[in-house]
């Protein structure tokens, strides 16, 4: 197994929200995350897994589910004639709801297999297998590109945004989920997962959206677990250009737009 051909930053973060830095091996991390959603795309009855399988709770994790797609079909705007991305698609739920909304939907991922079987599921649908961070992993640039919860399995998040980007078109929107580097739990998931799970802090996300080339425009919201959950899991904070009233909010919502 080859290590990548350079070192990559990894924004984190520490008790005191120190920035820290980490090498980054890339082919290790996707045979990781190969290996491990192989054996999560179904379950012992052979249904396929539930999404967002961090969660033990099903009904909770179909909770997540519905509210999470909200949240960006929100973000990302009409989707009639546009050509989307679903980058790190997994079972494709999200890129299918594109497809309904009248997207011309691409779903990409990692696990074979899976992308095999949305084929012959849903043939109407272009669906690729590969890693979104190995060059030309992705043909042609889209008008919308949607990244849910799929950065921290990729690698490093400022990483995968650079990869990403020349992809979307002028005009164009980038949509992504993922782990607050500040959040206590996500620390200790991050932690947990050493090497292999990936998260950034807002300061170093901005930072990074800030310096990319054509940016138009870009909002951000948090993500918190609400203390009663009936309705819906996540607590939404309002659209901002940073994260000051949501200093430790679970996950990171950021909508970005190119000139």
């Amino acid at each position: 197994m080859s290590a990548c051909t350079s070192a990559q930053t990894v924004a984190s973060s520490t008790s005191n929200a120190d920035i820290v830095s980490t090498m980054f091996d890339r082919d290790e991390v996707e045979a990781f995350w190969r290996a491990r959603y192989a054996q999560l795309r179904t379950t012992t009855d052979g249904r396929e897994a539930t999404w967002l399988d961090y969660s033990s709770d099903e009904a909770r994790g179909l909770r997540l589910q519905s509210q999470t797609f909200a949240i960006v079909l929100e973000a990302l705007g009409p989707l009639q004639g546009a050509r989307c991305l679903d980058a790190g698609c997994g079972w494709g739920r999200f890129t299918r709801v594109m497809a309904t909304l009248g997207a011309r939907a691409t779903g990409l991922d990692l696990i074979d297999d899976t992308i095999t079987t949305l084929r012959t599921q849903h043939p109407d649908i272009e669906w690729t297998a590969g890693n979104f961070l190995v060059p030309d992993a992705i043909v042609g640039q889209f008008d919308r590109i949607v990244a849910i919860e799929s950065f921290q399995c990729a690698g490093p998040p400022d990483a995968s945004l650079r990869a990403l980007w020349p992809h979307l078109a002028p005009g164009g929107r980038l949509v992504a989920i993922m782990p607050n580097a500040d959040c206590p739990i996500v620390q200790r998931a991050v932690a947990g997962l050493a090497g292999h799970l990936f998260a950034i802090a807002p300061a170093a996300l901005i930072e990074e959206v800030r310096a990319l080339p054509q940016l138009a425009r870009y909002a951000m919201r948090g993500l918190e677990f609400a203390k009663d959950q009936w309705i819906a899991p996540y607590t939404i904070t309002d659209w901002a250009q940073d994260a000051s009233a949501w200093p430790i909010a679970n996950r990171i919502v950021i909508v970005i737009e190119k000139r």
